[in-house]
């Protein structure tokens, strides 16, 4: 889904299947360079050289820092998953659900998919939901009413 709104992939294909698409994973430029910034102090103790450092970093330390990273970005509710697609950039000026929205994205035929049983993959992350009220309001404080009126109407 992201490729449909990536200007240079216009022509590369004439029609799209996306299957499990994670279309709320994009994040802004700003957003990015927070998530790296975090994950590069988690892995780097010494922070005057962390691309050394990452580079020279072994899986297993990746996959540990990774994982903080995580649980912190879910603890702070910086934003969600902090892996996905940089939108703001000539690459991709937009964020994708935007761009359809907006009818910037390339049009093609296109069929959405899901696995059966896929949802179970996320129960690893049942821990880093927001399950307290103060969480929950942090989460909602930048939604529009509307929207955050029919997520209450939803999960009371």
């Amino acid at each position: 889904t992201t490729l449909l709104a990536v200007p240079a992939a216009k022509g590369l294909f004439a029609q799209a299947i996306s299957q499990s698409p994670a279309g709320a994973l994009s994040r802004s430029q700003e957003l990015a360079a927070e998530f790296a910034a975090k994950f590069a102090s988690i892995l780097c103790a010494d922070e005057r050289e962390p691309a050394r450092l990452l580079l020279a970093a072994r899986p297993a330390q990746l996959v540990n820092a990774f994982d903080r990273l995580l649980t912190t970005s879910a603890s702070d509710l910086a934003g969600g998953y902090p892996v996905g697609c940089t939108f703001g950039t000539d690459y991709l000026p937009s964020e994708p659900i935007q761009a359809m929205r907006d009818g910037e994205a390339y049009r093609v035929p296109l069929i959405v998919g899901t696995n059966a049983d896929e949802g179970r993959l996320f129960t690893r992350f049942l821990k880093l939901l927001p399950t307290n009220e103060a969480k929950i309001e942090a989460l909602l404080a930048g939604a529009e009413p509307t929207c955050r009126e029919r997520i209450t109407a939803a999960y009371p």
